[in-house]
């Protein structure tokens, strides 16, 4: 669903897989059909994983949409729309 409404610039995230499935995490711009800013597969039953995005960060120019599954529990660092 939507993290942010308003244009955004991701800077990092965390992410733990809290169960044996295996998942993908997908950031898009502003929609589920938006473009993919943002794609990564998340492990099995994943111990915390910690990602920092260098420079400028990811730019969102409509927000941020995510797709992941239900078993993850994912925080987002990023500057921006609320």
């Amino acid at each position: 669903g939507s993290a942010t409404s308003n244009n955004s610039r991701l800077r990092g995230l965390t992410v733990v897989g809290i169960n044996a499935l295996v998942g993908r995490l997908t950031m898009r711009d502003g929609s589920p059909t938006g473009t993919v800013r943002f794609d990564q597969d998340i492990p099995a039953s994943s111990p915390l994983i910690v990602l920092y995005i260098p420079d400028a960060g990811i730019r969102f120019e409509n927000g941020i949409y995510v797709s992941c599954p239900t078993s993850v529990t994912l925080n987002l660092l990023y500057d921006g729309g609320p």
